[in-house]
């Protein structure tokens, strides 16, 4: 065998079998034999080729059969449609003794098309439903029709283009609720009773697109008479009638709200009332408190306020040396500071109040870092100057450090007699406002039922706002606050601002997860608010036990942060302004996918980072104006929102018992720098942590100056 027959023979075997040549031929010495065996291989190869093309050969014509087949059972099917539909109006043509081909199929197609739109209608559907009852009756002809219908139902573009047919209310688990749903498609259930016909009904969740489908027998579904849009408008609207809402009704049922505005102690912790809503109520109103009406009481504070602050705006009232007091320190802590901070910063863009502020400062001093001290005090003339104390018991250390500090700046410039003219308190122990050197007819009260950071509507804001703007801007800021007062008290939950608020936040935080909340208002007049909010909600929120002191297994606050949004003044620039807050919301919910980054033609490599799930919760309010009414809206809103989040996670907002824990520990931190730096008693009792820190801060600070005045160079 040549070399040029084995790579023949090669390349045979790797296409088809070829049987091997037997044994004993190869044992063949002569050259007979050797004949015999070259014709014989040469016989076995052209057999080879000769299957390879009968083979390939094969393959081409199945090739034609498989391409041309479909086209011609097609053509074959279509072909008789046309002459069976034809058929139908054909007859009728050629009685007429008209003979145009195709002319009975046109008017079949258009027959069927105008059917179509007839079913459409009410009246179509009304007679296809008659219909369909008759054929049902039909045992045989029932079930083809049953199973006909399902194909072309299948295939209905009506089936594909509309998602929600009808609007659905179906039985909830739980007994006696219902769930709110669309009706997406119909099908017939076989039984050996006979056929059942099932709805798949779609029920939204948390969100439109977010929920579970159920089959439910037709018979069992509520058909409420609304469109598919109405119904998801309502369900956006009414989503909001979550469980929790179910939770909020049973709480008030039991009288939470009213509860608090008929002044029980629902602060069952401190056995107190929570009547907030009392510091701003109309003069003729009745809010009682262990049986007595407080607003009389409430009254008497404003009127005095109101006289008060106009002696010293008119110069009635001057300070030791006849100057008038134009300027005011307002010293507090925490709702004490941060509360009327957020007012007064709010105001400075009215119009109206701008123009009563003409010429006066208002400052509010709470730090107790000299720092801070020393900037309030900068510029100013304790000639000219009235300082306001704010503490209910007189006893809060950092207050009255602070006051101490300002008495000392006063008497040292003025003389210790001056304290009487320059300096005034907002507190119920008068024995010692007096002995501090302050004339108690110059304290103005507030009571227990008023919480701190709840407490702006009292003397605690009202007195040295109306020093700076005068007593009507601050009550038409008390009337704004009084208006959402009586609206939640008396509007139903659906249409409820701060219950519809609490709710919102009981959602985002217990049901969805998301642990933090930003305020964000969009005018630098609001810059104080967010932080006046967050004092507000997680000094009151956030508890880790029930009102009766169950450990709970969720959480019951959020985290508040914010900044005001992008700056604006003109209506240009407002524009602006506003462009960047009305986008936030869409890019909250909707983010950006990857597939629209790479359809932008996002660099590979960036999109990772530019990549935002959306679907985040946002919440807008707008105010059209920021005046003194509105201003006072909004903070009953949001101080009424926490109520509500209270109320229906079961916790006591009306509470500070971390606060107090805080204020116990730094108490006795007190003691040991004073022990330390008086008697050089060494740091103990604490952890080695605190220990060494302490040790620290004694050792560096040795040389800080007790006047806050010689720190201004430093400053």
């Amino acid at each position: 065998m040549t070399t040029r027959d084995m790579e023949i023979e090669g390349d045979l075997e790797l296409l088809i079998p070829v049987a091997e040549i037997p044994q004993n031929a190869k044992c063949k010495t002569s050259s007979s034999s050797s004949t015999v065996g070259s014709s014989s291989h040469r016989l076995s190869g052209l057999e080879a080729i000769s299957k390879v093309v009968r083979s390939w050969a094969s393959k081409k014509f199945m090739t034609g059969c498989v391409i041309l087949l479909p086209i011609a059972v097609t053509f074959y099917i279509t072909w008789g449609f046309v002459h069976f539909v034809d058929g139908f109006f054909s007859p009728v043509y050629d009685h007429l003794g008209i003979n145009i081909f195709g002319l009975g199929f046109a008017t079949s197609i258009t027959f069927i098309f105008l059917v179509g739109i007839f079913m459409s209608s009410w009246l179509g559907a009304s007679v296809l439903t008659i219909g369909e009852w008759f054929i049902k009756k039909m045992p045989l002809v029932s079930y083809i029709y049953s199973s006909s219908k399902q194909i072309s139902a299948a295939i209905s573009p009506d089936q594909t283009t509309n998602a929600f047919k009808e609007v659905a209310i179906i039985r909830h688990p739980r007994i006696g609720e219902y769930a709110f749903g669309f009706i997406t498609s119909t099908v017939i259930l076989q039984r050996s009773m006979g056929e059942e016909e099932l709805c798949c009904v779609y029920v939204p969740t948390n969100h439109l697109y977010v929920g579970d489908i159920f089959l439910i027998s037709t018979k069992d579904i509520l058909r409420p008479n609304l469109s598919v849009r109405e119904g998801i408008d309502g369900f956006i609207s009414s989503n909001l009638r979550h469980p929790a809402m179910e939770e909020l009704e049973g709480s008030a049922s039991q009288g939470k709200i009213h509860r608090m505005f008929n002044g029980e102690r629902i602060n069952s912790t401190e056995n107190r009332s929570v009547l907030h809503v009392a510091l701003r109520a109309p003069r003729n109103a009745v809010i009682n408190s262990d049986g007595k009406n407080v607003v009389p009481d409430v009254w008497n504070v404003l009127d005095k306020i109101k006289e008060f602050s106009e002696r010293v705006r008119n110069g009635s009232w001057v300070g030791a040396t006849g100057k008038p007091l134009t300027n005011v320190i307002a010293i507090g802590i925490g709702g004490s500071f941060l509360g009327p901070l957020f007012v007064h910063t709010a105001l400075q863009t009215d119009p109206e109040a701008s123009r009563f502020a003409k010429g006066r400062q208002l400052r509010f001093l709470a730090n107790v870092d000299p720092i801070d001290v020393a900037k309030n005090i900068a510029g100013l003339s304790p000639e000219t100057t009235l300082v306001v104390v704010v503490s209910k018991t007189f006893t809060t250390a950092e207050t009255m450090l602070n006051a101490r500090t300002l008495r000392a700046w006063i008497s040292k410039e003025l003389g210790p007699s001056a304290v009487a003219k320059h300096m005034v308190a907002v507190s119920t122990n008068l024995t010692l406002v007096e002995k501090f050197g302050i004339d108690p007819n110059n304290a103005f009260a507030f009571w227990d039922w008023v919480g701190g950071r709840y407490s702006v509507c009292s003397a605690v804001g009202v007195l040295p706002l109306s020093l700076q703007y005068g007593f009507s801007i601050v009550e038409k800021f008390l009337k704004g606050a009084s208006s959402i007062d009586q609206h939640f008290s008396s509007a139903s939950f659906e249409k409820n601002i701060p219950v519809l608020l609490g709710l919102l936040s009981v959602w985002n935080v217990s049901f969805l997860g998301y642990p933090a909340r930003a305020i964000l208002p969009y005018s630098q007049a609001l810059e104080k608010f967010a932080p006046h909010i967050q004092q507000v909600s997680m000094e009151s929120n956030g508890k880790g036990v029930s009102i009766d002191g169950v450990p709970l297994p969720f959480e019951t606050g959020e985290i508040d942060f914010g900044e005001p949004g992008t700056n604006g003044e003109v209506v240009n620039n407002h524009d602006e302004l506003m462009s960047n807050f009305f986008a936030q919301p869409d890019a909250l919910a909707y983010g950006k996918t990857a597939e629209q980054l790479q359809k932008e033609n996002v660099q590979q490599h960036l999109i990772p980072h530019k990549t935002f799930s959306g679907n985040r919760p946002s919440l807008c309010i707008l105010l059209s104006s920021l005046d003194a009414y509105r201003i006072g809206q909004l903070l009953a809103i949001y101080e009424h929102r926490v109520a509500v989040q209270g109320f229906i996670w079961g916790i006591n907002s009306f509470d500070q018992w971390g606060v107090e824990l805080g204020k116990s520990l730094a108490t006795q931190v007190r003691k040991q720098l004073n022990a330390s730096r008086t008697k050089g008693e060494p740091v103990e009792g604490f952890n080695f942590s605190t220990t060494t820190m302490l040790t620290r801060y004694l050792e560096e600070s040795s040389d800080v100056p007790a006047d806050p005045q010689t720190l201004l160079p430093r400053i």
